[in-house]
């Protein structure tokens, strides 16, 4: 008896032992942004908008393959809504407005030589400090502060990252003024040894509209992305808080095409979005955001920063137009003014027309159900 509870005690011991955080931060850190996207597992999310109390709830069935399916449980109004990659297809269902929009999977455009030169980028802008061990979703966790260089203009960061699966548990933004926020947290998880394909086939109540858009265009110079979206595409010449050029895209929809300049720090991606001015304003405008409207071209910013990185972008890309263009500051709903309801709803419904008639969905990290899924 003595020898099986002592046995008992080793195995607990071992276990617990083989779970401690025996890596460095930055190993955690690259260890996450390679394995993340490819480990097999099911688990329910609560995803936060920066400086916004409400939030989604969301269940996430991912296989090794990069196939995942994000399907949202709360609030009501979103409630049923499905996004569905399955390394081919990516396929976004609404049943409320009953539409679906489908494109080709961006998963397997992302190569692990571009996830490792995205992690010498963000080791040249962060500082990565190994914090303390949490429990997050009943697993081990390792905590990781990440401080940046330019920490007006980004948000500093938390990562939790599982010690055996490598998987993000839960991610946490800071401003430069203190102020906080968790914009993921994993709520429960497992790791399942397979999860079935039928699990990846997207499944639709009755007949609802299906639009077909085409997936971003990558292109190798500023040249070619110019000549096919029918301008010449502005480009800042020294990006601020050391913001590195990763890819151009093209973005094709049925009433405008668009340029897409895409750009990371490492942890922040910005995606520069311009389209002519003879045209609507880009749809990528985020809601009460600013644009840009530089000659006969409107430029928008998106991504996960702070209103003084946006700025900063902004005046980057205003210092780099020739002496005597034009360059206004819009605000989408007056200077700084809170929106109404109607305001709102109105915004909703141009963004609803607009992707009805052929605007591209976002990459699978810029989730389309408003709320973004943060990760690595």
């Amino acid at each position: 008896m003595m020898r099986l509870t002592l046995g008992l005690v080793l195995v607990l011991c071992s276990s617990a032992l083989a779970a401690q955080p025996t890596r460095s931060a930055e190993e955690y850190v690259r260890l996450a942004m390679v394995r993340d996207q490819f480990v097999t597992y099911t688990c329910v999310r609560t995803l936060h908008r920066w400086s916004d109390d409400d939030c989604v709830r969301v269940r996430r069935d991912q296989a090794s393959s990069g196939a995942n399916k994000i399907t949202v449980l709360s609030p009501l109004s979103k409630q049923g809504h499905t996004i569905v990659d399955d390394g081919r297809q990516w396929t976004s269902y609404d049943p409320d407005r009953e539409l679906v929009v489908v494109q080709d999977s961006p998963v397997a455009r992302v190569s692990k030589a571009e996830i490792e030169k995205r992690f010498e980028i963000l080791r040249k802008n962060y500082a990565l400090t190994k914090e303390g061990v949490d429990r997050v979703a009943g697993r081990v966790a390792v905590r990781i502060a990440l401080q940046p260089k330019a920490d007006e203009l980004v948000f500093s960061r938390r990562y939790w990252i599982d010690v055996e699966k490598f998987v993000l548990l839960r991610v946490e933004w800071t401003d430069l003024s203190g102020k906080s926020q968790v914009v993921s947290d994993t709520l429960t998880i497992s790791f399942p040894d397979r999860i079935s394909d039928e699990t990846f086939k997207p499944k639709f109540l009755g007949r609802p509209e299906t639009v077909r858009v085409q997936a971003p265009t990558r292109v190798d110079t500023i040249a070619v992305l110019s000549r096919e979206v029918g301008f010449q595409v502005v480009t800042p010449e020294r990006m601020p808080a050391g913001l590195t050029f990763t890819g151009a895209d093209v973005i094709k929809g049925r009433r405008v095409t668009m340029a897409a300049l895409r750009y990371t720090d490492g942890a922040t991606n910005v995606t520069i979005y311009q389209a002519s001015a003879e045209k609507d304003a880009p749809w990528r405008v985020p809601p009460g955001g600013k644009s840009l409207k530089v000659g006969s071209v409107y430029i928008s910013v998106d991504g996960d920063i702070p209103d003084t990185g946006r700025d900063a972008i902004f005046k980057a890309i205003a210092s780099t137009v020739k002496e005597g263009e034009e360059v206004i500051l819009l605000h989408r709903w007056g200077d700084g003014k809170e929106r109404s309801r109607d305001a709102e709803r109105r915004e909703k419904r141009d963004c609803d027309d607009r992707e009805r008639d052929g605007c591209p969905p976002q990459p699978r990290s810029e989730s389309q159900i408003r709320v973004r899924e943060p990760g690595l």
